[in-house]
């Protein structure tokens, strides 16, 4: 089988290390696939659309192109030119991308899907006086943790407003989101098969540090926060809470796509997504 795995390059401000990471994740994909004698051809993903020719040629198309030049918006445009060729390819589709990088859609779909979402709304002049804190503020519109930092969670509306006022510099919409304080659990769904509960062990995180997973967590390797996040899999805890967890994350999921869910276990036992 002629398999092309499509990634993106980068962009003109990523370092070395951000190409990095993404040239590994190409790497071990690739080595699996040639493992099983498949033809693997890697193709970065630019505007000038020679990618597109690579793969009507391919009989799979493996996609990590998660956007073009560092835009994730772009991401969906990728993943429609394949829908819309006809061509064979893993992942989401490019509704689904879409959706779920713009949460506040992704807020609202699993709200009416009846799931525990804490409260949230986008930044458009004052927040609600009754708004509760502490909040995260983050951008409405991106993913990987774009825009995260040390800052994120805010404690009081002085700090809730000039954190905003800095975001809304960078990015074009805004989300601030109830704060959760509790564990955080990953689940991947592949198919209709659900795998092992991970979570994220924030113990180690540098003291006076929120526990979230910030873009430096994700992506900067050897950084305190990174060093702070470590992955368990399979998380340690008992079946019934596991297969609680793995319920809930089935539900908004199609059974024909691949997917991950994060949760939050909150102090009073509860489960918010």
């Amino acid at each position: 089988m002629r398999v092309v795995i499509l990634y993106d390059p980068g962009a003109d401000d990523w370092t070395a290390e951000d190409v990095a990471g993404v040239m590994e994740a190409v790497d071990d994909i690739a080595r699996i696939f040639v493992a099983f004698n498949h033809q693997v051809q890697r193709v970065p993903v630019r505007h000038d659309m020679r990618w597109f020719n690579v793969c009507r040629r391919a009989d799979l198309v493996f996609n990590l192109c998660e956007g073009v030049r560092g835009v994730a918006q772009w991401e969906d445009h990728v993943v429609g030119t394949l829908e819309l060729a006809g061509i064979a390819y893993t992942g989401c589709g490019p509704w689904t991308t879409s959706a779920c990088r713009r949460k506040a859609v992704a807020n609202t779909l699993l709200e009416r899907a009846g799931l525990p979402v804490p409260r949230w709304t986008i930044a458009q002049g004052k927040i609600e006086d009754d708004f509760p804190l502490p909040a995260i503020v983050k951008p409405a519109a991106e993913d990987a943790s774009a825009g995260l930092d040390r800052q994120s969670v805010v404690t009081d509306r002085k700090n809730l407003k000039a954190r905003i006022a800095a975001m809304t510099e960078q990015f074009d919409e805004v989300l601030v989101q109830q704060y959760i304080a509790g564990r955080e659990f990953n689940i991947g769904i592949v198919g209709d098969r659900t795998l092992p509960v991970a979570e994220i062990d924030f113990s180690t995180m540098p003291e006076g540090t929120w526990p979230i997973l910030t873009y430096a967590a994700k992506w900067h390797v050897g950084s305190p926060e990174d060093l702070g996040s470590r992955p368990v899999c399979p998380a340690q805890i008992p079946q019934r809470l596991a297969d609680r967890l793995c319920r809930l994350a089935a539900i908004p999921i199609s059974p024909t796509r691949r997917a991950c869910r994060a949760w939050r276990r909150p102090r009073d036992g509860t489960t918010r997504s």
